[in-house]
């Protein structure tokens, strides 16, 4: 048996086309602007858990090199790259979040 398109209205009287079965499919019925700010905000908090393991490895790696300057040099880059990291985070983070505020804004007029 094909599945049923049923035809709905949204609050602005736009028609839409809703599949019946989208429920038990488990598409859910959230907004995908919201999904989409769901996953960023998981993403970034993935990313600041790397970081903080990233620069507690560099910092194992300074601790553990014994004097040895090439060693030394290595956790340094890697501590480096791990603050560069996170500025990036931080710069991209509230850049995401303005253009997905003025998406919403801009598309929730409809």
């Amino acid at each position: 048996m094909l599945p049923t398109v049923v035809l709905a209205e949204d609050a602005a009287g736009l028609n839409l086309f809703v599949n019946e079965f989208g429920g038990d499919l488990g598409l859910g019925s959230r907004d995908i602007r919201s999904t989409i700010a769901n996953v960023i905000n998981i993403a970034a908090g993935l990313l600041g858990i790397i970081f903080v393991i990233y620069m507690i490895y560099g910092g194992f790696q300074w601790l553990t090199a014994g004097g040895n300057e090439e060693y030394v040099k290595k956790a340094k880059h890697c501590l480096k790259s791990g603050i560069i990291g996170i500025i990036l985070i931080f710069i991209a983070y509230p850049l995401a979040k303005f253009i997905l505020d003025a998406v919403l804004k801009s598309t929730s007029d409809f």
